[in-house]
């Protein structure tokens, strides 16, 4: 199955800037921590010139003094890749962008997670994606690391599902909704990681699961949902009861018009985009 890119709907702008901000503010909190007066750090350019500059003698004495100088040597070209990066990201310059993401993981391993989701969100390159995430969830190997939204372990099982793996996909997905759902229960998972290992489900002709995972992203979901109607829709279709995928398609349609007047964003999901001549032209088949 091909997935289209939210990118590719007219996203870009917003999707873009879902990942700007944060590296925007992590080069600033890096700023905020170095002893540099307040108009030292508000200038792109003159971040460039200090970190060209010769260091200052340091004030601390002693064997430490070196691995300081080292330190903030190492901060400010950590610094300056990153704000080249975002300026990069802004401009929707991806490939520049992740250059200096991918320098940027050499100074400090973290910055791994920031190039996988350009190459994940932004470029669709998922081998390098993973590659990148393998990096950065390889820093804390008992762990499953999130962005804030989704754990890694998603993010690698998209990578996967991408590349055509499902059922390594399906396994990855597993690991973050198991965790949390063993943990709290179903109703703290994103409903949207449901329907992306639901989609997996589907490609490897296991409706019944599939269908099992959609009846929770529907409870999960704050607003009627035209995304997993589609899907409810195609399983229904995969178990051989074609009237009611017609009619479930029927709904999804409803579902995002009701959704186009509330002023709910669509498509609501990046990673899985359905758009209205998706369900249309299959309600229709």
């Amino acid at each position: 199955m091909v997935i289209p890119s939210a990118l590719e709907s007219g996203q870009a702008k917003s999707a873009a800037q879902s990942f700007n901000d944060p590296l925007s503010h992590y080069a600033a909190k890096l700023r905020n921590n170095r002893n540099l007066e307040p108009n030292e750090l508000h200038s792109r350019r003159r971040l460039v010139q200090l970190e060209r500059e010769p260091l200052r003698p340091s004030r601390r004495r002693g064997p430490n003094r070196t691995i300081v100088e080292v330190r903030d040597s190492t901060e400010m070209r950590l610094i300056n890749l990153l704000e080249r990066s975002f300026h990069y990201l802004s401009d929707q310059n991806y490939e520049q962008a992740v250059a200096a993401l991918e320098q940027a993981a050499q100074l400090n391993p973290k910055e791994h997670f920031h190039a996988a989701r350009t190459y994940l969100r932004a470029l669709h390159d998922y081998p390098r994606a993973l590659h990148h995430l393998n990096a950065y969830d390889a820093l804390t190997p008992d762990f499953d690391d999130s962005d804030g939204l989704f754990p890694v372990s998603y993010l690698k099982g998209l990578c996967y599902r991408n590349m055509g793996n499902h059922a390594e996909a399906v396994r990855q997905f597993s690991i973050g909704i198991d965790s949390l759902a063993l943990k709290h229960g179903s109703e703290w998972v994103n409903y949207k990681q449901y329907v992306s290992r639901a989609v997996s489900y589907l490609a490897l002709q296991q409706p019944d699961k599939a269908l099992d995972d959609l009846v929770i992203a529907a409870k999960n979901c704050p607003n009627f949902s035209p995304l997993v109607t589609y899907y409810k829709a195609k399983a229904f279709e995969q178990q051989g009861r074609p009237d009611e995928a017609k009619r479930t398609y029927q709904d999804a349609l409803f579902f995002w018009q009701a959704n186009r007047v509330k002023g709910i964003g669509q498509p609501e999901d990046q990673y899985n985009p359905v758009f209205e001549d998706d369900i249309d032209n299959a309600s229709k088949q």
